[in-house]
């Protein structure tokens, strides 16, 4: 592919995958798992105290000693699907409350997250949905999309997928799990966003619908 392929988006698909992003978890798969680990850690007082609760009831000899170890086996996948469940609850607050934030509210809030590397899919979703210019923090996303950590790159890349699906696709075999492969994909794509801001002439030519007015260095 030697150029973007451009599709026409309308406002009534941006709001469809607004609504899509408030279903399903903001963050993706992985990011989620590393931060149940973290969740795992931080809970570990609690299970240690449930497993003591479970031996004081039942003990730990003969038969007892069974149920004890099913009792404490059965709290790791409940507390698994309560995590899930957990970060869903979330996700639909925060869905909730980017619905109802203004413009200015929405845009700050893109802006510390660019600048700390952390999820803004589901604002920049909604600014789009309301038929907001998004394009400008494309540099921005481009150089997460680039960074070291791999799961900025995974939550990068997810943004990329939900807010600019033309440039996703340009890049559709990017793996945030292989660094090299990731500045190889990035530097490919910034060459087709400088590509196709070049061939915009000051007095005439389609106007891109997301990369015009975006200057990538």
């Amino acid at each position: 592919m030697d150029r973007i392929q451009r599709t026409p988006i309308t406002i009534e698909q941006r709001r469809a995958t607004f609504s899509e992003l408030a279903r399903t978890p903001s963050i993706p798969v992985k990011a989620n798992l590393l931060l149940l680990l973290q969740m795992t850690a931080a809970l570990s007082p609690a299970f240690l105290a449930w497993t003591a609760i479970v031996r004081h009831l039942v003990g730990w000899g003969g038969w007892r000693y069974i149920i004890a170890i099913a009792a404490v086996i059965a709290a790791l996948p409940l507390g698994f699907y309560f995590t899930i469940w957990l970060f869903g609850l979330f996700d639909r607050l925060e869905a909730y409350r980017t619905k109802k934030a203004s413009d200015e509210k929405l845009w700050k809030r893109v802006a510390w997250g660019l600048e700390n590397q952390t999820q803004v899919c589901t604002q920049l979703a909604q600014l789009a949905a309301r038929g907001r210019d998004v394009s400008v923090v494309l540099p921005r996303l481009l150089e997460l999309l680039d960074a070291e950590s791999a799961v900025t790159r995974l939550v990068a890349f997810d943004t990329l997928r939900y807010v600019f699906p033309d440039e996703h696709r340009a890049i559709q075999t990017y793996n945030p799990e292989r660094t090299h492969d990731c500045h190889a994909q990035v530097a490919r794509l910034k060459e087709l966003i400088r590509a196709e801001n070049q061939s915009v002439m000051p007095g005439g030519g389609a106007v891109s619908r997301s990369s015009a007015s975006t200057v990538v260095k």
